[in-house]
């Protein structure tokens, strides 16, 4: 009987459908899917001898998919087609992991795979070398090769994604406490510097379009406060009472405060004529008198 009912299943999987529970019931076994697929174009492999070593069963496949009720625990597979290398895997079955898919490298395509891995390290290594030395553009550019590579299934992508993610993180850091260090030291031009050198790398980063638009503000600032206060322009009438001031000391004989004062009214109005001519001679009456 035992013999009868295998038989039955493995009749049933050569078929392309299993739905066993009456054989086993579900709290015994697991309803199994398993899909075959070439590794490279990802398209079905439907012909395919699969044996189980641990059942010591054999079968041959119609469809890409098949089913399998097992008990949890860990099989033994070996897939054999025309055209392909032998795939041997060994799958973990639960209630929770109950979904599988095989791969199997066509021998055509076993050449191919090697001149992808080559590339595919030469590139790694052109990467890595970019990110010892920061150069994102360098780094950016040859990681879209590595990932069209990535799409063929070659795993050490991942590795290299994550070092890029520590790189940037650690050169983006670093240039954020250079620009944080010199605007706190209020060195604008330097901190404006590393912003923008970071926002040209990535313009999504908030915090250097921030700083950008804080140092500016600030330059701005500093700017006005360095112009000189712009001098309130006298009135004619104080134009003319300060000139009778600075006459009524060249009168006096202090002739050093009336010229101090000539000057100031031609600085107010350049064109005031007496100004002028006292102004000569104030200057005649100091050099007169050697001062």
């Amino acid at each position: 009987m035992r013999h009868s009912r295998t038989a039955i299943i493995f009749i049933c999987i050569g078929l392309g459908f299993v739905n066993i529970h009456w054989l086993y019931g579900e709290a015994k076994t697991v309803n199994t899917q398993f899909t075959i697929r070439d590794s490279l174009s990802q398209a079905a492999v439907p012909v395919v001898r699969v044996s189980v070593e641990n059942l010591k069963q054999s079968f041959t496949t119609r469809k890409s998919a098949f089913y399998l009720p097992l008990s949890a625990g860990t099989y033994r597979f070996v897939l054999e087609s025309n055209g392909y290398e032998i795939l041997k895997s060994t799958v973990d079955v639960s209630a929770q992991n109950y979904s599988f898919t095989f791969d199997m490298v066509s021998t055509a395509d076993r050449v191919k795979i090697k001149e992808n891995d080559s590339i595919f390290y030469y590139y790694l290594g052109v990467v890595k070398s970019a990110l010892r030395n920061y150069d994102f553009v360098q780094a950016d550019l040859n990681l879209t090769v590595l990932k069209s590579y990535d799409q063929l299934r070659i795993a050490a992508y991942d590795s290299i994604q994550e070092m890029y993610v520590n790189a940037r993180k650690t050169w983006t850091d670093s240039l954020f406490r250079l620009a944080r260090e010199n605007e706190n030291s209020k060195k604008y031009p330097d901190a404006l510097y590393y912003y923008y050198h970071l926002y040209m790398y990535d313009s999504l980063l908030t915090e250097a379009r921030a700083g950008i638009r804080r140092i500016d503000s600030l330059v701005v600032m500093a700017a006005k406060q360095s112009q000189p206060k712009e001098v309130k322009k006298m009135t004619p009438e104080e134009i003319e009472k300060l000139f009778q001031e600075g006459c009524a000391k060249f009168v006096a004989d202090d002739y050093a405060g009336a010229k101090t004062i000539f000057l100031k009214v031609l600085a107010n109005n350049p064109a005031h004529e007496k100004a002028k001519d006292y102004l000569r001679r104030t200057e005649a009456r100091l050099k007169a008198l050697g001062k």
